[in-house]
């Protein structure tokens, strides 16, 4: 199998033109505080060498690996053609994460952001903070986003990394809201169900994307009666633990 080299699928000034930037400063990859990698030099690298090699050495740097990965995501929101590229490149980004960390990589030692880099593995549609139509472009994007059936296996390993980690499983409706109302209500509860395992303590008041989400499916769709013995099941799990937007759940059940 041939893999597509980065600059390849995205454009030789993609990051340039997405993001408005001359330079991209990554902390701690320099050995002098106060120089610069320039877009020249960074597109030719892209274009040099694979994607798998820079997301292996990210993978040892969270802060690093999750504002390449959000950069990713906001460069294919408001990109249309870029967006069919998505299955080509996602799974293949997510593996060579998941198998540099099974190979020892350290990114749970990078401080607190490694819980965003794990969310980040799990792609959305991400606006840019000084779009005036957010919600028109995520709308636009949802669309035609990666499907599931893209990430197959690589779904489970991700899960098992995320599991007890309250940003992936607000990661889990962010991308479930570009799937149909079906699959949100069977197979996206349930990798809800699977990163919480349990532990509703640690994910109370710390889910905004999980309760509204909740509160969408149980609003605009018709839940089975497996779906809402699993809805109830997270919502009764989060209330008990004091999850203020699940208590005020509870009252659409009243």
């Amino acid at each position: 199998m041939t893999f597509p080299f980065i600059a390849q699928c995205l454009g030789q000034d993609f990051l340039a033109q997405t993001l408005g930037r001359d330079h991209l400063h990554v902390p701690g990859a320099l050995t002098e505080p106060d120089c610069l990698v320039s877009f020249d030099t960074l597109n030719q690298l892209l274009a040099t060498h694979r994607l798998e090699a820079h997301l292996t050495t990210f993978a040892a740097n969270a802060n690093a690996l999750q504002q390449l990965l959000r950069d990713l995501t906001i460069v294919v929101t408001y990109d249309a053609q870029l967006r069919t590229l998505l299955p080509a490149v996602w799974p293949l980004a997510l593996k060579t994460v998941l198998d540099a960390l099974d190979a020892g990589a350290g990114l749970h030692g990078n401080g607190h952001w490694s819980d965003y880099a794990i969310a980040a593995l799990l792609p959305a549609p991400q606006v840019r903070t000084a779009d005036p139509n957010p919600d028109d472009s995520l709308n636009r994007a949802r669309r035609d986003w990666l499907g599931p059936h893209a990430l197959d296996e690589l779904a489970d390993r991700w899960i098992v990394l995320a599991r007890g980690e309250p940003k992936a499983a607000d990661a889990v409706p962010q991308f479930a809201r570009t799937t149909s109302y079906t699959w949100q209500c069977t197979t996206g509860l349930t990798w809800l169900e699977r990163i919480i395992e349990g532990r509703y303590d640690a994910f109370a008041n710390h889910c905004w994307y999980v309760t509204y989400w909740l509160t969408e499916l149980r609003e605009t769709a018709i839940l089975e009666t497996s779906a809402l013995s699993q809805w109830r099941r997270v919502v009764d799990g989060l209330a008990a633990a004091g999850d203020r937007g699940a208590v005020d759940l509870q009252r659409i059940e009243e």
